[in-house]
């Protein structure tokens, strides 16, 4: 037997995991295929949207709505019909399915995925089964494919990632100024009516907004007299509890037309009592559901639409009534043939969720004189997503697939980080390598000695609650956490369990002091790691900060401090000024 027939016949004994069937998951696909990896299973929970068809290359539009696993596999089985190819239209986060030992039953592993939830969920649970990781991704014309090893390689954590942009909810309610927090108000107004409610994520007016001096007085009490969600800070006054944003959708029975005039009329015109906000801003224009279908606005585009089906041309105010109003009809019925107990998910790729999102921005960015924006352009900002490149992910597939064939072959030893770069280098190329660096010590994931990190809250106005959904889940992407203190259990993970006691308690009370080790285990993911709690008095209820030297790089040497800078280089601002830096790295082209 030759080299050539001896290397096809080991490759093709291996199985390999592909997590995400979208932009660079179908090119990944057809690569391993086509490079004669015979045993292949991809997950992904997605289905197939018409604007997927111009970079996702294995669809077509008689798939669109299908799942993307199950047209992408069997896409590739037309290419290659020996090939043993398996999917799960299904959510990575599938705990009961996706644990440690299904993951130990692949050679590797490799990532597609658009978010940094679930790659730092696959990031840990190959970590937990000792299953070599290629993690791949891009952004516009820049790209890049790391190897994590266990114990040889630093992992996906190791770097921290920038933190994503967030907006004071203030601004969210009360006094928007870019189109963006009219998008964030609208994902925020689809999951108080339809999805899980976030008591941080209210839509209605916010009386206590720090810019209002008239709190407490006529401002509040117009909108307790009204039955509006804002609140007051007269403590002194009794009042009953009102109805939240959906018991007032339910009161309604959902009507459409009702839940407009609230959201757009009703509740503007409540902020307009809270005259000290509008002494320096334009203030914005109440608008009824008659008003809005009645006539022609502009404020945005110069070129704009009734055309429902056009998502590059700004929609009239007319059509944007008209497209909430179905929407929200649509919603409603979805809605109701759940089972109990269950909720819909905003998806940037769920038609009836993207319609209402965008035409509830537009319509609260006309209200507030801020230029429209097209159907496009919402879920570019409502999905935080950079506009894909169809090269740029074949680029980053091959790239990939070349770094996963030195993992198969056991060539550990020859892997490399590849960056796709925004210009051509001296060399003509526009690919550069370096690394891979050794696991960072400190690394609350992947570190061999102690894993711990440092936090910054406010022990004395943040809940138990708050601490374990926005530390905890979004901050560190932990999927069941159970947390301890002094050895005592005060969240768990159990859901036979009943935290409603403990959830509401501050922090303060529980033990939370500063200085104190929190202890935290998500089983699901296989991973403990320590909580060093600082307590900061500037920070508010729902704020945290990870504070990056406190101990988190202990006594590291010249070496490593050396490594250290040059991980930086390469992970800040995307790789931007790669080609400034690439210099002062030892760059391998």
């Amino acid at each position: 037997m030759g080299i050539r027939e001896r290397l096809e016949r080991d490759l093709a004994d291996k199985k390999v995991l592909v997590v995400g069937a979208g932009g660079i998951g179908c090119e990944l696909l057809k690569d391993l295929v086509l490079t004669g990896v015979k045993n292949i299973h991809t997950i992904d929970l997605d289905t197939i949207d018409v604007s997927n068809l111009n970079r996702q290359f294995l669809f077509r539009r008689e798939h669109v709505s299908k799942a993307k696993a199950e047209v992408a596999a069997a896409s590739v089985k037309n290419l290659q019909p020996d090939v043993n190819i398996t999917y799960d239209h299904d959510s990575i986060f599938n705990g009961e399915k996706y644990g440690v030992q299904f993951f130990k039953g692949f050679d590797a592993v490799v990532n597609a995925l658009d978010n940094r939830a679930a790659r730092s969920h696959v990031n840990r649970l190959c970590l937990s089964a000792d299953v070599p990781l290629i993690e791949s991704g891009s952004a516009g014309y820049l790209g890049q494919t790391a190897v994590i090893l266990k114990g040889q390689t630093e992992c996906y954590e190791c770097v921290q990632k920038p933190v994503q942009k967030t907006f004071p909810g203030c601004t969210i309610r009360n006094t928007p100024s870019e189109h963006i927090h009219c998008t964030v108000w609208s994902k925020h107004c689809f999951n108080q009516l339809f999805g899980e409610m976030d008591i941080d994520d209210d839509v209605s007016p916010d009386f206590q907004d720090p810019e209002n001096q008239t709190n407490g007085t006529e401002a509040g009490k117009e909108n307790h007299a009204n039955g509006a969600n804002g609140t007051s800070n007269n403590d002194s006054e009794a009042r009953p509890e009102l109805p939240n944003t959906r018991q007032w959708a339910e009161m309604h029975d959902y009507d459409a037309k009702m839940i407009f005039n609230k959201l757009f009329h009703d509740d503007i015109s409540y902020l307009l009592l809270m005259k000290d906000l509008w002494k320096t801003r334009r203030a914005p224009k109440p608008l009824d559901w008659s008003n809005a279908t009645s006539g022609d606005f502009g404020g945005g585009s110069t070129e704009m639409t009734d055309e429902l089906t056009n998502v590059t041309k700004q929609w009239t105010m007319s059509a944007c009534a008209n497209v909430f109003n179905e929407a929200v009809s649509r919603l409603k019925d979805r809605m109701r043939l759940l089972p109990e107990g269950e909720l819909l998910v905003w998806d940037k790729d769920d038609t009836d969720a993207m319609h209402f999102v965008a035409a509830a921005a537009n319509i609260r960015a006309h209200i507030f004189g801020i230029p429209g924006k097209s159907l496009f352009d919402i879920k570019s900002d409502a999905g935080n997503i950079i506009p894909a490149i169809a090269t740029t992910n074949a680029i980053v597939a091959g790239m990939a697939i070349g770094e996963l064939l030195k993992v198969l072959y056991k060539k550990q030893d020859r892997v490399k980080n590849v960056f796709v770069r925004k210009e051509v280098g001296a060399r003509g190329h526009i690919l550069a390598t370096d690394g891979p660096y050794p696991p960072k010590k400190g690394c609350f994931v992947c570190s061999t000695d102690k894993r711990e990190v440092f936090v910054r809250v406010n022990t004395k106005i943040m809940t138990l609650r708050l601490f374990v959904d926005k530390v905890l889940k979004v901050g560190f992407s932990v999927q069941q956490p159970e947390v301890m203190v002094d050895s005592s259990i005060v969240f768990s993970a159990d859901e036979d369990d009943d935290n409603s006691g403990m959830e509401a308690k501050l922090l303060h009370d529980i033990g939370f002091f500063d200085g104190k080790v929190v202890v935290v285990d998500d089983f699901s993911q296989d991973l403990n790691f320590n909580v060093i709690i600082i307590n900061d008095d500037t920070l508010k209820a729902d704020e945290h900060k990870v504070d990056q030297d406190s101990g988190a790089k202990p006594n590291e040497t010249p070496a490593e401090e050396e490594t250290d800078r040059k991980r930086k280089l390469v992970d800040e601002d995307q790789l931007n000024d790669f080609n400034d830096q690439a210099k002062k790295i030892r760059v391998e082209e």
